[in-house]
């Protein structure tokens, strides 16, 4: 019994000093498949379209934020990624690794549900050591979000604003060659 109980002390204390030790980082751990040049060449770029709910014209231009815009928690990914080192993003799941690149650009609409201007602030995540599935997120000028998903196959897609009064639209954009 006593012994038990020295089994439970010392591996609650392992776990609560260093709790990523549960996790393989031995040589067996696959390595990301993309670096930071295919994250930047799989999300920045011209994107044109429109938004379906109301016909307005929209264009958005995304490049990778030199600096991370203030109020953000990508202060630390920008620098990571200017020294060479990743962001490592730990959710619930402790082991999950990710990469996330704080972006920066503007929007221009010819309607007034969409307030033209330069963005707050925008990420691109990539919770995967593949280049598919990550996430975009933006902020506008006004509060406003607009949300995208990024596939291996298609890039950019299922595209939503949802303004500052709740409402949540479509947006049909493309990237511009």
């Amino acid at each position: 019994m006593l012994k038990q109980i020295v089994v439970g002390v010392v591996a609650t204390t392992v776990l609560l000093i260093n709790p990523m030790v549960g996790c393989n980082s031995s040589e067996d751990e696959p390595e990301f498949t993309y670096g930071e040049t295919d994250m930047r060449d799989a999300v920045t770029g011209t994107y044109v379209g429109v938004l379906a709910a109301t016909g307005e014209t929209v264009t958005l231009e995304l490049d990778e934020a030199t600096v991370a815009p203030s109020g953000t928690n990508a202060t630390q990914s920008t620098k990571s990624l200017q020294c060479g080192t990743r962001t490592f993003i730990k959710p619930a799941a402790a082991c999950d690794s990710g990469t996330e690149m704080p972006l920066q650009g503007n929007i221009a609409s010819s309607g007034t549900k969409i307030v033209s201007g330069d963005l707050k602030a925008g990420s691109f995540v990539i919770m995967s050591r593949l280049l598919d599935g990550g996430n975009l997120s933006l902020t506008l000028a006004d509060g406003a979000t607009i949300t995208a998903s990024h596939s291996a196959s298609e890039g950019m897609v299922n595209w939503l604003l949802r303004t500052t009064d709740g409402e949540t639209l479509p947006i049909e954009l493309a990237r511009s060659k």
